[in-house]
């Protein structure tokens, strides 16, 4: 059975926040609260999602901006200090440059076995 491909990510985290009104009995319930939280990854990370998925390899993706503390530790003790890293047959692909260089001979070595 095939390996499968882990590619680590990483979204940022950003919030909206909205000025509310005091109540007029209550001066202190004034200020300002987050309404609304998005995470979006990083463009380099959509990309490598993207390549892989035109690639039609089957990976798993973690993101350490929403994963625990167990689980960036253990991805910090495995050499992954930088997303897009991508975790296949053994190989660390770090950056987006590896990871299509990697996607590039993979295409042509199974071109030219055809």
């Amino acid at each position: 059975m095939p390996e499968n491909a882990i590619l680590y990510v990483k979204s940022e985290k950003f919030e909206q926040v909205e000025y509310t009104m005091p109540h007029h009995d209550h001066w202190c319930s004034a200020g300002y609260r987050v309404t609304k939280t998005d995470y979006v990854l990083g463009e380099e990370d959509r990309k490598a999602v993207e390549l892989l998925e035109k690639a039609n390899l089957k990976f798993k993706i973690v993101d350490l901006g929403l994963a625990d503390a167990l689980t960036r530790f253990k991805a910090k003790t495995e050499g992954v200090n930088e997303t897009p890293t991508l975790v296949y047959m053994g190989r660390k692909l770090k950056g987006l440059g590896q990871i299509e260089e990697a996607l590039e001979k993979t295409a042509n070595a199974t071109q030219n076995n055809f």
